[in-house]
């Protein structure tokens, strides 16, 4: 699941923007509990302006797919925004991949590493937050291969949309072969999200499994 959480607000909007492509192959449940960081967001000169936020588990061979694309992102010229990958405990050697990209890292916009020894993927995206100095937060799983104007969009649908707490893109999947006719009736449990090209807010969301009251957004 890719979303993107604003430090400066509670989050409670989810709103979807439009991308030329993302995939995603597999499933990860969403969760829009987060605390409001603004207290520990104060702006200063060094201010980043968005953070792609990986939380990585045993992911030494699907990370490079990952940053090569970031790498060459459409539309960034303005934006002051780095790449934060928390490792989750893994077991393989993605701490040792991320160290060669960073021994030959020569972006402008930095590539940090920081190791979460409690597995989990809520808490490695509390240590992302925490970590970052950015005002927008993308979280992207180690399973997804981000659009080329990914960055761009997401930055530019936070700053036209300041009161959103939360928002999310649309993923499309990559198939090995044609799925059957009848698939999109389960796509969405793979994560797989196409909800059209026109934006749109839900109503007022009461979730069956908590008394907890959530408003979500698609754009």
């Amino acid at each position: 699941m890719l979303y993107i959480v604003s430090k400066n607000y509670t989050a409670t909007l989810y709103i979807e923007f439009k991308a030329k492509k993302c995939v995603s192959p597999d499933y990860v449940m969403l969760n829009l509990s987060f605390p409001n960081f603004k207290d520990n967001n104060v702006m200063t000169e060094n201010q980043i302006d968005f953070a792609v936020a990986i939380r990585a588990y045993n992911a030494a061979d699907r990370l490079p797919d990952i940053l090569d694309k970031l790498k060459i992102q459409e539309g960034i010229e303005e934006i002051n925004w780095e790449i934060v990958i928390v490792d989750n405990n893994s077991k393989d050697n993605t701490a040792q991949i991320i160290a060669d990209y960073q021994s030959n890292w020569k972006e402008k916009f930095p590539l940090k590493y920081f190791f979460e020894p409690r597995q989990g993927a809520s808490i490695a995206r509390r240590t992302a937050m925490e970590k970052t100095q950015g005002s927008l937060v993308g979280f992207w799983d180690d399973d997804n291969l981000p659009a080329p104007d990914w960055v761009a969009q997401a930055y530019a649908f936070g700053k036209s949309h300041p009161k959103a707490g939360a928002y999310g893109g649309q993923i499309h999947g990559e198939f090995e072969t044609e799925p059957p006719p009848d698939f999109k009736k389960i796509a969405v449990y793979l994560a797989i999200i196409e909800r059209g090209q026109k934006s749109f807010c839900y109503n007022q969301h009461q979730k069956k499994s908590s008394a907890t009251r959530s408003w979500y957004c698609y754009f």
